[in-house]
């Protein structure tokens, strides 16, 4: 076909109903004399996405849309230069119920397995590589797709499947959050769930609870508090994971990294 070919009244009425984008890769990859097969092969995305975003059947993602422009000699939309979120790390018992429930079902959906754990679905997702480690090495092997979640026996000892998969890792090193947690409780010796939340700007009860679980905090009920609510204290197994002797020495740590604002701000709670 020649390439300077003046396009037919109708071509160019079917092009008005096509999306923005849908006209953007259309148009540049013919400029450049590219096939759809060809544009594939140098931009990683299959011809089907390609062929589907040309039509205006499918949005493509910021990720597949990036790499479009850039094979295509377009600069990367803004959207796509906005880091990608960090990925969210479960608690080991978390992945441990994970691993274990796709052992009870052999196959699951991403959205029953957020809902079974009260997680969101790309938590679950995010974390399937560690949940598909913990069951390689008891025999299993785990594929996702099209968000559905499948279990498939290796040659292995069955006998060892439950044992494996049931140890939460509780003598493990606590999560960044957990920590940010036991670093709080330490410096005010203890803290009212509500207090820990106002620090954290957001929710913990389900953190708590499960730290609790874990041995890392005390929890008991405080009854000169309006309510009187929970109070968290640091345990002697929350120090021995966070490597401190003592709470006083792990306070000590927390407050000679704090800025002197920091130092005021934690200073005028602890007085209240």
């Amino acid at each position: 076909m020649d390439r300077t070919a003046v396009p037919s009244e109708q071509d160019r009425d079917a092009e008005v109903e096509l999306s923005g984008v849908a006209l953007e890769i259309r148009q540049r990859r013919k400029l450049l004399g590219l096939s759809q097969v060809q544009l594939a092969e140098v931009s990683h995305v299959s011809r089907t996405v390609i062929n589907k975003v040309e039509q205006g059947a499918r949005v493509p993602s910021i990720r597949t849309y990036a790499r479009l422009r850039a094979s295509l000699g377009l600069e990367a939309p803004p959207a796509a230069l906005i880091p990608a979120p960090v990925p969210t790390r479960l608690d080991g018992d978390l992945v441990a119920a994970l691993s274990a429930g796709l052992l009870m079902t052999r196959e699951v959906s991403l959205g029953e397995l957020a809902s079974a754990l009260d997680l969101a679905i790309p938590a679950v997702r995010e974390n399937l590589d560690r949940v598909a480690e913990r069951l390689h090495r008891v025999g299993f092997s785990l594929t996702e797709d099209g968000g559905t979640v499948r279990l498939w026996p290796l040659a292995g000892a069955p006998s060892e499947v439950v044992k494996a998969l049931t140890v939460t890792e509780e003598d493990a090193q606590p999560s960044p959050e957990q920590v940010q947690i036991l670093g709080l409780v330490a410096y005010f010796g203890q803290m009212t769930r509500a207090l820990i939340e106002h620090f954290r700007q957001e929710d913990s009860a389900s953190l708590l609870d499960r730290m609790v679980k874990r041995g890392l905090l005390a929890k008991a009920r405080f009854d000169r508090g309006v309510g009187s609510p929970n109070i968290y204290r640091v345990t002697a197994k929350a120090l021995r994971a966070a490597g401190y002797p003592t709470v006083e020495a792990m306070r000590a740590v927390i407050q000679a990294n704090l800025s002197a604002a920091e130092q005021t701000s934690l200073a005028r709670e602890r007085e209240k």
